[in-house]
């Protein structure tokens, strides 16, 4: 993010108050989501859109106080990586989940995305990712990991010339240069 002359003069001042008093924590994209999504749920819930059934057939609101609430018993901002060091004095835990990736063909999936984009006007490296699985014959691939790689190599077919990647929320749009 960029910040202007007044931006960078209070960030100096609380530089100078030392780290005792002042830590810059930086997050990637994937923690500021989880974050937002924290925040987004609560929000829903404050406002009235947020609702359970419990027990089946039985519909009741659920507020943003039952929100933090489940948010606190599920120790989701302690595990958070960005808010664990603020919250406790022990070092950040990290929970590493490694599933098994399957490296998908490259020139599949470049021969795959020319092949949909050549029908269409546009689609996201997701939409064709989920396509991609649904005829692809090797189980066991993640839609996650297969989306990610993807968006890889989609952004190598975009420095190639092949198509125009453009960034759109947390995915990529993707349309035929011509």
């Amino acid at each position: 993010m960029k910040v202007g002359p007044q931006g960078v003069a209070y960030y100096r001042d609380l530089e100078r108050l030392g780290p005792r008093k002042f830590e810059h924590i930086k997050i990637d994209f994937e923690q500021y989501a989880v974050l937002d999504a924290l925040e987004g749920v609560i929000n829903m819930g404050r406002v009235g859109d947020l609702e359970v059934e419990i027990p089946r057939g039985t519909i009741r609101p659920v507020s943003d106080q039952d929100v933090i609430a489940s948010h606190h018993r599920r120790d989701r901002y302690r595990n958070h990586q960005a808010l664990h060091p603020l919250l406790t004095e022990a070092p950040p835990v990290v929970v590493v989940e490694t599933p098994e990736v399957v490296a998908l063909d490259e020139k599949d999936v470049r021969q795959y995305v020319m092949g949909q984009l050549a029908w269409r006007m546009g689609a996201t490296a997701g939409e064709i990712a989920k396509g991609y699985l649904g005829m692809m014959p090797a189980p066991g691939v993640e839609a996650g990991a297969a989306w990610l790689q993807f968006k890889k190599i989609a952004g190598r077919m975009h420095a190639e010339g092949l198509v125009h990647a453009q960034p759109m929320d947390n995915d990529l749009l993707l349309v035929l240069r011509k």
